[in-house]
């Protein structure tokens, strides 16, 4: 290793593999990657992804610190290759480097390297390395002065936030890694010599790889990357580090995947399939993890009936598979057998969320409204503020297309609020959450009634939401309105339709309107923790557009306070 990072020959390069999102270019701001979106930075650097053999670098929504995805990197032992991120920045020849990303391996044992390097590229020379980060036996090693220097051991599935201040005139730099949620760092290091003690060495790649010998089948997880250089107009500082994509990005990647029929939405971890980190953990240690893993990264297609049966008899591990043979079923317009798995996989791990939501989508897709309804309202209050449940719900609004020809069936649901409502105790779920409360309730006042009582609700939602999957901003939120009217009228309140008013300003670019509405919400949802959350985020967002640092830190912080540190 003396003569620096070996590399294979970079005939093998495919491109760019992954999506990126490169953000907005701010002033100051090199390189900025969550890895979320289909857009691509149209500044002077430029993004790749190598593979060789069987290495692969993917997306990965299964481990992510933020957004929908990171990057994966995963290595193979004696494959003969190596698969890295590497990207490029505009040339540093002097000035100060500001470098943030996330970072995390479910296996510390398994080596991989973290780079700065210059035009003599990955080497130990003035110009090559500037900056290198590693892992040996379990631990954390940065290379200072042509010497490895062990810093702190690395946990499995610990996400590490690593900040770097890089010096090209001087050539040292400091270096903090934070646990995730920790109140102090891991590691705090001060002018520390770079690679090789060399002034001015210039940089400008970076580069996130596995096993260098190729002996090992290193994994590793990438995200928010964000390279700042003092060099050029000031950047502002860095906003609540971290920062999830915008809601209007969200709702929009999600416009994308259904604009016609129903299907499955995205999964953002796997809480989504009811299986918690302690139960990752087991899954990795009994050899499970990597049949989970190939069950999601197999294309649709592949995952056959008699592939569920050879894999291992473990439910939760099977529930997944059924649950993706079912998505593309869907895709296929089998909803009748997707339903069947979405059924099975639902009986099998009931805490799956994930489960009901699709099972809702395919009875939509079979026009089985009655049924999908009871099951959006059973699982309404696992998911609100979740756009890919609002998504959810306009596909299936979607798939009601012949309910919306007559403005009379609209103003028959927007006024038939039940007049015991009024003075009785259903008045806040009416308003607020057409959920299994709500069910309760009306199943026990109106026994005969009380699923078209559901449906009126749930049409409001519905219709608001398609008008949204339509782009019709201004319908949507002027049907709001009126909804919102009919019910301070009834009840004093809107519940979270001040909310959903507010969603329609905000995309309409209405940000005054948007900003008046969400500040009602909060009011009105003051005591329900998932709504005031959800009207945080957007506030975060709306004053980010707006060009407010101080309350896009503020309202951020009111939700991941203890990310931002």
């Amino acid at each position: 290793m003396a003569g620096g990072i070996p590399r294979q020959s970079l005939a093998a390069v495919i491109g760019l593999l992954v999506v990126l999102a490169c953000c907005s270019a701010r002033a100051g701001s090199l390189v900025s990657y969550s890895f979320d979106d289909d857009r691509l930075d149209t500044g002077p650097d430029t993004f790749r992804i190598f593979e060789h053999s069987r290495g692969k670098v993917r997306l990965s929504p299964e481990f992510r610190y933020s957004g929908y995805y990171a990057v994966e990197i995963r290595d193979a032992a004696d494959d003969g290759g190596f698969p890295e991120l590497q990207g490029y920045f505009p040339m540093q020849e002097s000035g100060t480097l500001n470098v943030h990303f996330a970072f995390m391996t479910p296996e510390p044992l398994q080596p991989f390297n973290i780079a700065l390097a210059g035009p003599e590229w990955f080497s130990m020379r003035p110009d090559g390395i500037g900056f290198w980060l590693k892992n040996k036996d379990g631990y954390f090693y940065h290379v200072s002065d042509s010497m490895p220097k062990r810093l702190a051991p690395i946990e499995p599935f610990t996400w590490y936030l690593v900040d770097l201040i890089y010096r090209v005139d001087a050539g040292t730099y400091d270096l903090v890694i934070r646990e995730e949620y920790a109140d102090q760092p891991l590691v705090d290091i001060k002018e520390a010599a770079n690679t090789t003690r060399s002034r001015n060495s210039k940089v400008y790649v970076f580069s996130f790889i596995g096993d260098l010998p190729d002996e090992a089948n290193a994994v590793i997880y990438v995200d928010d990357i964000n390279i700042r250089s003092d060099t050029i107009d000031s950047a502002p500082e860095l906003v609540a580090p971290g920062r999830r994509k915008l809601f209007v990005d969200y709702w929009r990647d999600l416009q994308k995947t259904a604009r016609r029929t129903p299907q499955c939405v995205p999964t953002t971890g796997f809480s989504d399939f009811g299986i918690s980190n302690d139960e990752l953990e087991q899954a990795d240690a009994s050899g499970l993890l990597k049949h989970l893993e190939q069950v999601l990264q197999a294309p649709g297609r592949a995952i056959t009936p008699g592939l569920i049966d050879d894999l291992p008899a473990d439910p939760k591990l099977r529930a997944v598979a059924r649950w993706r043979r079912g998505c593309y079923l869907l895709e296929q317009r089998e909803a009748e057998q997707a339903l069947d798995y979405f059924r099975e996989a639902e009986a099998a791990v009931p805490e799956g969320k994930i489960y009901n939501l699709s099972s809702a989508l395919a009875q939509a897709a079979m026009k089985e409204f009655s049924q999908a309804d009871v099951r959006i309202a059973a699982a309404y209050g696992l998911w609100y503020g979740d756009e890919r449940f609002a998504a959810a719900q306009a596909m299936i609004g979607l798939a009601r297309e012949d309910h919306w020809s007559s403005e009379t069936v609209l103003q028959e649901a927007i006024g038939l609020l039940p007049e015991q409502l009024a003075a009785g105790s259903g008045v806040e779920p009416w308003a607020n959450s057409p959920d299994s409360e709500l069910m309760h309730y009306l199943r026990q006042h109106y026994p005969d009634d009380w699923d078209r009582y559901l449906r009126a609700r749930l049409l409001l939602e519905q219709y608001y939401f398609l008008l949204l999957w339509r782009d019709a901003y201004a319908e949507a939120l002027e049907f709001a309105q009126r909804v919102a009217t009919r019910l301070e009228l009834k009840t004093g309140s809107a519940g979270v339709w001040y909310e959903f008013m507010g969603n329609a300003a905000f995309l309409l670019g209405d940000y005054e309107q948007a900003l008046d509405n969400y500040e009602l919400a909060l009011g009105a949802n003051k005591d329900i923790l998932s709504r005031v959350h959800s009207v945080f985020l957007k506030l975060s967002d709306l004053s980010f557009i707006m060009g407010d640092a101080e309350n896009e830190r503020y309202y951020r912080e009111q939700v991941y306070g203890s990310l931002a540190q």
